[in-house]
């Protein structure tokens, strides 16, 4: 197993555990997106006929919410997004040491190692602060609806509150809408940034296939910014109630 050991301890072998991870995280911001994006259909009905809530995501965030194996899978979140931000951060570090006396040498050429080491900065910051809103987002919203915050009262606990409630209750503050909109911008310039880079981690550096990966990496990153972004807005302009 050492041999696992050293090509994982390895420049090589971070960036591909970035790359991996970077892309399962991708991949939880879509289903999440998908989930969220709910929020704009009308109520779903329970068998009786009922409405879920005011909104279809009320419905879908019970149906997740009844699942046995969510703790699970938000364990496992918590460890990639860990796995993530430690790896690149690891990364950066490991490339500046590695520049040593040449770095001031190096930042003058704005295409040598200069250039690349301010971006993977600017990539190691971005990341940290997405991920940060990503988890404060999802912490927030499953707070709210299980009651949590009125468990620390002696006062008698409310029926859970469905999600749609939880977004107004938060999003409608001018200040809350604002953190979740720049959050957003940043999910967007990461990803874009993160997309490359992944892609080139794994080998898929072609002068045919670059340019349309760059190009899916643009509008994968638009859409999310504007799915993400579009819900505070909708709900502090009153458009969401």
């Amino acid at each position: 197993m050492n041999w696992l050991s050293r090509v994982l301890t390895s420049s090589i072998g971070q960036k591909l555990i970035a790359a991996l991870s970077g892309l399962g995280l991708l991949g939880f911001m879509l289903v999440h997106a998908q989930g969220n994006l709910r929020i704009y259909l009308p109520a779903a009905l329970d068998e009786a006929g009922n409405p879920i809530g005011t909104r279809a995501i009320d419905a879908y965030a019970e149906h997740l919410h009844d699942q046995p194996w969510l703790p699970l899978a938000e364990i496992s979140l918590l460890i990639l997004f860990l796995v993530h931000i430690v790896t690149v951060v690891r990364l950066v570090l490991s490339n500046r040491a590695a520049r040593g006396a040449t770095r001031y040498a190096a930042s003058g050429n704005k295409s040598g190692s200069g250039a690349a080491s301010k971006a993977s900065m600017t990539m190691a910051v971005s990341g940290s602060i997405t991920m940060a809103f990503l988890l404060v987002h999802v912490i927030t919203v499953r707070a709210t609806r299980e009651n949590l915050f009125q468990s620390w009262s002696s006062a008698p606990h409310e029926p859970m509150e469905h999600v749609t409630a939880a977004l107004v209750t938060h999003l409608s503050n001018p200040f809350m809408a604002a953190f979740y909109v720049v959050g957003s911008l940043l999910v967007s310039w990461h990803l874009f940034h993160g997309i490359q880079s992944a892609a080139r981690s794994l080998g898929v550096n072609h002068n045919k296939y670059s340019p349309l990966i760059e190009k899916a990496g643009l509008a994968i990153s638009i859409l999310l910014a504007l799915a993400f972004a579009s819900i505070p807005l909708a709900i502090l302009f009153g458009l969401i109630k």
